[in-house]
Parts: C-alpha cells; structure tokens; sequence
C-alpha cells in the first residue's frame, strides 16, 4: 500500500526540466511499517524506480534489478540508453516471475506476478527527453509490460500510482488553483510533492499511506540526487532520509527539503546591515551581487543559493577557528604576565 508520484519539474531561471520521484515509507502486511525503503537507483545514475503493491512480489524483483550490474557488464555502461534498461528490467521481472513454483493453493502465476506494478524513468541520451513508465505484468503476454506516460504533447508530465489516486489528482488541482496554474496550462514544480505529503500526513484519512516522504531527483546530466527531508514538517519534525531518521552530523552531506514549502532548508540571511564589513576572499564580488542592496535576491538559481550556503560555511569555520587560537593567545599572555605565587608562610615570623 502506497502512493507514489513522478512528474517532470520546470525548474526556475536556467534550471530546466528535471525529473521527480516522491513515495511514501509505509509497508503494510496486517501491520504498519513506515520506514520502508520504495525508491531506488538500481546501481545506475539515469532512472529511479518506485513500486506500489505487494511488498514479498516487489522487493525481490527490485533486488535483482539492483544487482544486475554483477551480472551484465553493460548495465554500468553509461552508453546504454534508458530506454535499453526499461527493456532489460521488463525482461528480468519476466523471468523471475515465470520461474516461481509452489504457489499457494488457488493461486496461479499471473496473480502472483500482478501484485506488484513499478514507476520507472529517467534521462534518455538518445532522445534528449526524460520517460516515464508504468510496469506491470500483463496476462495475454505472460510477462512484464510497461505503458508509457510521457507524452511529448502534454503541457504536464505526471502520474500518480498506489491508493488513493483519484484524490490524489483532485488534490493536484487545488495545490495548482493555489499557485494560479490551470487545469490545462502551466508547469508543474513540486506541487505534486505537497500533495504526498499532505495525504501521508492524513493517516485518519489515507492510513494506507504514511511515513516520511522519500525524494528524489533525475537530472538532463544523467545523474541522481536523493534528498532528505524534515518530518513531519520542518517547524516540529526531525530530519529523515530514506523513510528512517537520521543524525546530520554522522549522515553523509545530503540536502533537506522542507515537506510544505517544498523548498531547500538552506536558511540562507535574507538581509545584511552589515555586509561590506565582511570579507569573503575572491568571492566577494559575487556574494554581493546575491545581495542587491543588502537584500537576498529572489532570482537566484539553485547553484548559486548552494555555493552561497557553502562560502558562508567556510566563512564561519575560519572565524570560529580564528576566535579560538586569539582565545588561546590571549590566555597564554595573561598567564605569562601575571605575578608569581608567593610561596612563603606569610603567617609565620622570623625568630632571631
């Protein structure tokens, strides 16, 4: 039981397109689990794959597909296309599914195989464009199938899959009366993602959904992010990764995504009464072009908010390295300049 969602994101000023993934991290099996692991990169930089459906049909398949580099040399080759791989997975899948046995009594292999559908897509070298396809196992073909849902004519590219759809899709529509977009125009940027959240979050509602959001990015690079994320929201929640919690200072460096603005917690100052006071080195022309008239601007790309949060970084570190060694210096002079200790017995008297 799930809701996942894929869609093609208009990014701002040179951002481009970029392709999304979002799921939930509730696995159920007569209970709940929330921190499920629903999004994969399947040993490749390219595509992201997420599943809703039976969890014992879904996750060995998966596994497999993840592994398939330690079977097929060309699974690694950055060469071959996506549209190579959703055929190869399509195959795996196949094969795997035919070969199961000793099912349960009144099952058959079809219904077996049906438990589980995928999202799968990604960046196509070979077409320039980002795909996205449904997989699922079709009883006239005896195998796994997939349906594509990336028309080039369609103004959005997007899809939901799991529980839940329908509202899932009226949802959509409310998060785009909100920013002003229509039924029929517009982009899309992470509306979609506001929708997840808000039904995981509903589990009175959708109790088949729940758990942190899982997160990820495709890029017209041919490479992947993973993104971490506050929850259940960024002013009373804790930073989560992959469905589980997580320590910032013992996680590798990731990227946290505020789950209702649907924006990055960079936490960059938005104003400076005192800039020209700094010294930021050779990138000083640059930090104070990000801040026309002391003010962050609202135009900037996400390249530079990320190299501006990294320049502030290693601004405070040197200060604070700095603060410490004049701490220390300045210790070091007071107790080299202080009297020494008079040792004598300043009770007693000489007796002659």
């Amino acid at each position: 039981m799930t809701l996942c969602a894929s869609w093609v994101r208009h990014g701002q000023s040179d951002e481009g397109q970029e392709l999304v993934f979002a799921t939930d991290s509730r696995l159920r099996a007569g209970e709940a689990w929330d921190m499920g692991i629903k999004l994969f990169d399947l040993g490749r930089k390219d595509c992201l794959l997420c599943f809703a459906g039976g969890t014992a049909r879904a996750y060995p398949l998966i596994l497999h597909g993840s592994n398939s580099a330690r079977l097929n040399v060309e699974w690694s080759n950055p060469r071959l296309d996506l549209h190579n791989v959703l055929e190869s997975l399509c195959n795996l899948f196949s094969e795997l599914c035919n070969s199961i046995t000793d099912l349960p009594h009144g099952w058959t292999k079809h219904e077996a195989s049906k438990e589980a559908e995928f999202l799968f897509g990604g960046w196509s070298w070979r077409t320039s464009r980002f795909c996205i396809w449904k997989l699922h196992y079709s009883d006239a073909l005896e195998a796994f199938t997939h349906t594509a849902l990336h028309d080039e004519n369609a103004a959005r590219v997007f899809t939901f899959l799991g529980d839940h759809v329908d509202e899932a899709e009226t949802l959509l529509e409310e998060e785009l009366r909100k920013t002003n977009k229509s039924a029929l125009r517009g982009a899309l940027d992470m509306e979609p993602l506001r929708v997840v959240a808000r039904m995981a979050r509903s589990e009175h509602d959708y109790p088949e959904i729940g758990g942190a959001l899982q997160v990820a990015k495709v890029y017209r690079s041919g490479n992947n992010e993973f993104f971490g994320l506050m929850w259940p929201s960024t002013t009373n929640g804790k930073p989560h990764f992959l469905g589980r919690e997580v320590r910032l200072y013992d996680a590798p460096p990731m990227r946290l995504l505020d789950p209702d603005s649907t924006t990055f917690l960079e936490r960059l100052p938005t104003a400076f009464g005192d800039l020209e006071g700094y010294d930021f080195g050779e990138e000083n022309d640059f930090v104070r072009k990000c801040y026309p008239e002391n003010k962050l601007s609202t135009k900037l790309t996400e390249a530079q908010r990320d190299k501006l949060q990294r320049i502030f970084r290693d601004t405070a570190y040197s200060d604070f390295v700095r603060q410490r060694e004049d701490a220390l210096a300045t210790a070091q002079s007071e107790q080299a300049t202080s009297p020494a200790e008079d040792s004598s017995d300043e009770g007693g008297t000489d007796e002659q």
